[in-house]
């Protein structure tokens, strides 16, 4: 999977094109351009609507996208930008929102159609077992120095694979 680099639409499609050049079959994206937080709600979501559009248009349909957030939405935000992209098909939605409710992320999961990606923030395997007990996440993808290391993240491994979920750490 190829990081894209960029912070605005046509850097973003530059790096998505490179990517797809370079043989690339995955691509991961933040779709929020310089100075977003000042944007007003539904510019801000149709503007980050439109950067998933472009990279679907540019790398295609053989090339899966991801979809990180970084915890910058409040699940309002999250749960609309979500099903305005669910026509792109991204691979993953990754942390929509901050990952300290698991309830909040529940209520997220439930209302969009994407397979939700959780983890890089988050410490230790209990918060992923919760996380799996609520089945509320596709995928986990651990930060390796922030799960404890490489031991935890393969009791974080088995515990996505015990719920049929995925570790893409």
């Amino acid at each position: 999977m190829c990081l894209l680099n960029g912070s605005g639409e046509d850097a973003l499609v530059e790096s998505a094109a490179r990517a797809v050049r370079d043989g690339f079959t995955a691509v991961k994206m933040t779709p929020f351009r310089i100075g977003w937080p000042k944007k007003r709600y539904p510019n801000l979501i149709r503007e980050c609507t439109g950067i998933v559009a472009a990279i679907r248009e540019t790398v295609g349909w053989n090339v899966d996208i991801g979809v990180e957030i970084h915890r910058n939405m409040v699940p309002s935000q999250a749960v609309i930008f979500a099903q305005q992209i669910e026509n792109f098909l991204p691979y993953f939605y990754e942390d929509p929102i901050a990952p300290d409710s698991g309830m909040s992320m529940r209520d997220v999961a439930q209302k969009v159609n994407l397979p939700i990606a959780v983890g890089e923030r988050n410490h230790t395997i209990w918060e992923f077992k919760e996380f799996s007990e609520i089945n509320v996440v596709a995928f986990f993808r651990p930060d390796v120095s922030l799960a404890g290391g490489i031991s935890q993240v393969k009791k974080i491994a088995a515990i996505a694979e015990s719920y049929n979920q995925r570790d893409t750490s």
